[in-house]
């Protein structure tokens, strides 16, 4: 079928403003064809649920005919009155079209990250499956769709070991969040098939998959957005942390973690969408779309990091009768941090190790051990002001050992017999201590009624 530009240059002249309205409403048509062509078969999904272009789309094609038909006509009069109109429409539908893309490219995001938060085989199939399915087009002969099916699937195992391996760290807040944002990217950039196209060659080269690759790496623009979002992040955790300690728990973290990593993901999207269309950047609009991405990946990861939780709370029930009893712990102890390195006894007789930064903690009895930063200020508070000493205001849940056991704790593997007390500390980290020791210690707390 000939287009609207094909007729108008055959046909009688236009003016040069109308001209150039049938030009941009003749590639807006192509530009909107092109995107839903090359939409992967998760974007089609979201596409089926929802579409806020097609309206637009419509009405830019009725226009296209309409031009064709009065060119056609020689009614030049008739197509220099619909040039508002078409410019209108132009307009409407670049809108449309943006605001369908982030609908997909988010809702696909969402269920990306979702998948990567949750535990186990269920995290590790998901993932492989919604990220193969973001990768591979309809559009693309069956063996480049195996190809990305491939590629996808590895991606989204390779950022869910990631992932993994990034939690189960020290760093704080801010800089899993920027490790996940960087990690991202650079995966997503090494195991993408167009970015192996070497437009020079007409064909795939590994070493301009490897360039790519690199590029996306050092990036200076998008390291500095990581950058001012880490930096913003670091802050507001510190806030956070000196406020209300007990609301960073590993829960916190992991929603914190996606939240930090989407405001970076959502904030370069939207730049480097301006750069490869050649638009002036839009700062209100960066901000906007890292704002909105940062929401969804934090609530993405939401039920994922619910589902994981409860599998690290239940890991252990095997070992007594799977229910944790509510204990107070009675009296103070005297507290320090560690200045180097220590190794301590539990009564068990455990080797255990505490490192520089934890705190040194001294019991009435003479025994030591000592606590993570982070656990030791979402559970201990200091009696007197600059007392030094510090008792346990956070309840404790622990579980009679029914059998002989062992946990790796955080200062190293924790052991204990039958009637020893397993306990689950704030963050979901667990230890065990002696029974006589701990029923000298601690007092349950009866639910009311009983």
């Amino acid at each position: 079928m000939a287009d609207v530009i094909t007729t108008a240059q055959a046909g009688p002249q236009l003016s040069t403003d109308t001209a150039q309205a049938l030009v941009a409403l003749q590639a807006e048509i192509n530009q909107h064809r092109y995107t839903d062509d090359n939409r992967s078969y998760l974007g089609k999904a979201f596409d089926w649920m929802y579409r806020s272009d097609e309206k637009s789309f419509k009405a830019m094609e009725e226009l296209e005919q309409k031009a064709i038909v009065n060119m056609q006509k020689g009614d030049v009069d008739a197509v220099e009155k619909m040039r508002d109109e078409v410019r209108q429409a132009v307009e409407k539908d670049k809108s449309a079209l943006k605001w369908q893309s982030d609908i997909s490219m988010l809702g696909g995001s969402g269920l990306k990250i979702g998948a990567l938060f949750f535990g186990g085989k269920i995290g590790y199939a998901a993932s492989a499956g919604f990220f193969a399915a973001d990768e591979a087009k309809p559009k693309d002969g069956l063996g480049a769709q195996a190809v990305d099916l491939t590629l996808g699937a590895t991606k989204g195992l390779a950022f869910k070991f990631m992932l993994d391996k990034t939690m189960g760290t020290d760093m704080n807040l801010a800089l899993k969040g920027g490790a996940m944002s960087i990690g991202g990217r650079t995966l997503d950039t090494a195991l993408t098939r167009s970015n192996y196209y070497d437009q020079k060659t007409q064909g795939y080269s590994l070493w301009t998959g490897v360039k790519a690759t690199g590029s996306e790496m050092i990036n200076p623009e998008h390291l500095a957005v990581d950058a001012a979002v880490m930096g913003t992040a670091y802050l507001g955790g510190l806030a956070l942390g000196a406020a209300a300690p007990k609301l960073m728990t590993t829960f916190g973290q992991k929603v914190g973690t996606s939240a930090i990593a989407g405001a970076s993901r959502g904030a370069i999207s939207e730049i480097t969408a301006a750069r490869i269309a050649n638009e002036n950047i839009n700062w209100s609009r960066v901000a906007g779309k890292g704002l909105a991405t940062s929401i969804v990946y934090g609530f993405a990861a939401v039920p994922g990091a619910l589902h994981a939780d409860y599998q690290v709370q239940h890991q252990h029930d095997g070992a007594g009768d799977g229910v944790y009893n509510v204990f107070k712990k009675g009296g103070t102890v005297k507290a320090e941090h560690l200045k180097e390195n220590i190794q301590w006894k539990s009564t068990n007789g455990d080797t255990l190790e505490g490192v520089a930064g934890d705190w040194k903690l001294t019991g009435p009895d003479g025994s030591t051990w000592t606590v993570k930063p982070d656990i030791f200020a979402k559970t201990y508070g200091e009696v007197t002001p600059g007392s030094g000493i510090y008792e346990k205001t956070a309840l404790a849940r622990a579980m009679k050992l029914k059998v002989d056991y062992s946990v790796k704790s955080l200062e190293g593997n924790s052991s204990g017999k039958v009637g020893d007390y397993l306990v689950r500390g704030p963050n979901n980290e667990f230890y065990i201590v002696n029974s006589a020791k701990f029923e000298g210690m601690y007092t349950e707390i009866k639910p009311s009624g009983n």
